[in-house]
């Protein structure tokens, strides 16, 4: 059985049970306090526009279809323990926490809401060119696989790395903002790409992949945590910090040392 929903002004504020679908078709929806729902699948299409404006924990299968928007308010969270596909806009000032489950953001996803939370062994896949203009904070135990051809783009300020960013052919870039690779973090993504903003290293990490830092960029390594780039680098920006980078095939174009790091050849660099 299917409950689809396709007018505007529609509000839920208690519980929707059962094991079948609840669809949002279009209009408009919004999930106050008190909404639950413990229905088997929920859907959203047909250009539909959601908004969830309490604390909402949903344990079922979700899928946020291709021209649809779900609006998160500030102070609020949306939970999500099963399997969750996104290929609408996610935004608002409030917090998506993929939990447990597995998640996907396929063609046509876009995420620009205050905080995307990845934890409790969530795998999380990229399908697609996505952009996170907010906060990426990823658990130590958490994979995200970007996918042959796709980015991954973090441009917010915040994003916390713990996890696993994994990906054949995949790309990771940060183009602006702030993000922290911290302890338990592994970079397997095929490229790594720093366009701008500032990113800090707080741990001893490797990266065997295909890196660069573009003017305009600044990486900081803080104390007694190590950065190594084994495969071939590209640097242009700022190094800084109070620690220690180990290139293997690197070229240098305009990079600027700064603090008391300390760059080592451990192959050949070009200048």
């Amino acid at each position: 059985n299917i409950l689809t929903l396709t007018g505007s002004g529609s509000t839920l504020a208690g519980s929707v049970t059962g094991t079948t679908t609840l669809a949002f078709g279009g209009g408009t929806q919004a999930l106050g306090i008190g909404a639950s729902l413990a229905v088997s699948n929920w859907t959203t299409s047909g250009g539909d526009a959601a908004s969830v404006n309490a604390s909402l924990t949903y344990v079922g299968t979700f899928s946020d279809g291709a021209g649809t928007s779900l609006t998160i308010g500030k102070g609020d969270a949306l939970t999500l323990t099963g399997a969750s596909t996104f290929a609408g806009t996610v935004g608002g000032a409030g917090t998506i926490d993929l939990f447990g489950g597995t998640g996907a953001f396929n063609t046509g996803a876009g995420v620009t809401v205050g905080t995307l939370s990845i934890g409790s062994a969530e795998a999380v896949t990229v399908n697609a060119n996505v952009t996170d203009g907010g906060a990426l904070t990823q658990a130590s135990g958490t994979t995200v696989m970007v996918g042959s051809g796709d980015t991954l783009t973090l441009s917010g300020t915040g994003s916390t790395l713990a996890g696993s960013v994994t990906g054949s052919g995949g790309t990771l870039t940060f183009t602006g903002g702030t993000q922290a690779i911290d302890r338990g973090a592994g970079l397997s993504v095929s490229t790594w790409s720093l366009t701008g903003g500032t990113t800090t290293i707080n741990e001893n990490l490797t990266y065997k992949g295909v890196f660069s830092e573009a003017a305009g960029a600044t990486l900081t390594l803080t104390a007694g945590d190590k950065l190594t780039l084994t495969g071939a680098a590209t640097l242009s920006g700022i190094v800084d910090g109070a620690s220690r980078t180990t290139v293997s095939a690197a070229t240098l174009s305009g990079l600027t040392i700064g603090g008391t790091v300390i760059f080592e050849d451990a192959g050949a660099v070009d200048q």
